[in-house]
């Protein structure tokens, strides 16, 4: 079982692609329509990515909480600041339908962001994680984990200044949940600098094994005192409502052969 750390992403360890991942991450921020509390959290992360000349966000449903979906704010850096510009929006898109044994699953928790078209590659400064045979696959059991994405509890929204506390946590593969669209990571820790994983729904998981984008995370904590788990939605099923949103399907039907 791998150790669970945290360290900030600005190191200058990581290397490509699992830096080009770092580099996509983005806070799941609100307006809120004050003037002296413009943003808010409920916690969440979100990755820019590319498929088909076009770019998109990948985040959870759930992290919207309360709010509405036109509300959300996409930054245009990873680091939000004062002045900081935000990404427009085109549409919010979920799997509405899912049939036979996606039926009562987390498939439906999965979320994708369509931008604009006149958000383009440099609007992100070139961060957004390209989709393709050599980035992308699925984990298998024993493979090493990692999940990048912001912690709830220490980031802070002070009025028009936003300070995110970006993680970078190891796990292990141990193989599908008992919902089958989903893969389970685990860690053991000594004594951590952080009480929960509140705040990295939505963040992406990359396969340290085989240097690949492998999922995002649905939901995580801890399992007693000496345990931490992940459960991530498999890139595969990501892929398939990218691929339908990318080429404006309404539906789209698939078998997924589960690797355990």
């Amino acid at each position: 079982m791998s150790s669970l750390v945290r360290v900030e992403l600005d190191s200058d360890k990581d290397e490509p692609p699992e830096s080009e991942l770092a580099s996509a991450v983005r806070a799941v921020l609100f307006a809120t329509g004050l003037e002296e509390f413009p943003y808010a959290t409920h916690g969440g992360t979100l990755f820019v990515v590319s498929f088909a000349s076009k770019l998109f966000g990948v985040t959870c449903r759930h992290v919207f909480g309360d709010f509405p979906p036109e509300a959300l704010l996409v930054t245009q850096d990873r680091h939000g600041k004062k002045g900081s510009r935000f990404a427009s929006i085109q549409g919010i898109r979920y799997p509405s339908s899912p049939r036979r044994e996606a039926i009562g699953t987390d498939i439906i928790d999965l979320c994708v962001i369509e931008f604009s078209q006149e958000i383009g590659q440099e609007f992100f400064h070139g961060t957004a994680f390209p989709l393709d045979v050599h980035r992308i696959g699925t984990s298998r059991p024993g493979n090493e984990l990692v999940v990048i994405g912001m912690l709830k509890d220490p980031t802070a929204i002070d009025g028009h200044d936003i300070s995110v506390n970006w993680c970078r946590l190891e796990f292990t593969d141990v193989g599908i949940s008992a919902d089958p669209t989903l893969r389970r990571g685990v860690a053991g820790y000594h004594e951590p600098s952080f009480q929960n994983l509140t705040g990295i729904s939505g963040a992406p998981v990359f396969d340290r094994t085989s240097k690949r984008l492998c999922g995002m995370v649905v939901r995580g904590g801890m399992d007693g005192s000496h345990l931490a788990v992940v459960h991530y939605i498999d890139i595969f099923d990501i892929m398939a409502l990218i691929e339908a949103v990318a080429a404006g399907d309404d539906s789209k039907d698939y078998i997924k052969t589960v690797i355990d």
